[in-house]
């Protein structure tokens, strides 16, 4: 038995070398495809995203209805303290540095 003398006829050869060809383009088509749906994709959500409009600041309305004080506690613990008529604490100039300061190591 010569297994290992096998002769295969040109024509199949051929047949099979089509037949690959075909299957390569198939598979370059299909990656092309999937690149230009992942970059609309990313287009996309990058266009959704873009439409939100990011306020820097935070306002709170509060009231403390019975003439008490009006606190808050941001989103970074720190406490605001208020009187019910709107009016701000003495050291509202040093809670507003302190505010820009945090901004500001937000950023960085």
């Amino acid at each position: 038995m010569e297994a290992n003398n096998m002769n295969v006829p040109y024509i199949v050869y051929e047949a099979m070398l089509e037949k690959e060809d075909r299957q390569q383009r198939r598979m370059v088509i299909v990656i092309i495809l999937l690149i230009i749906l992942l970059v609309t994709s990313n287009l996309v959500w990058v266009y959704e995203w873009s439409q939100y409009d990011y306020v820097d600041s935070e306002s709170v309305e509060l009231d403390a209805g019975d003439g008490g004080n009006a606190n808050y506690i941001g989103r970074n613990g720190k406490i605001i303290n208020g009187s019910s008529e709107g009016d701000e604490d003495e050291n509202s100039e040093e809670t507003e540095r302190l505010s820009r300061d945090e901004k500001k190591e937000a950023l960085t």
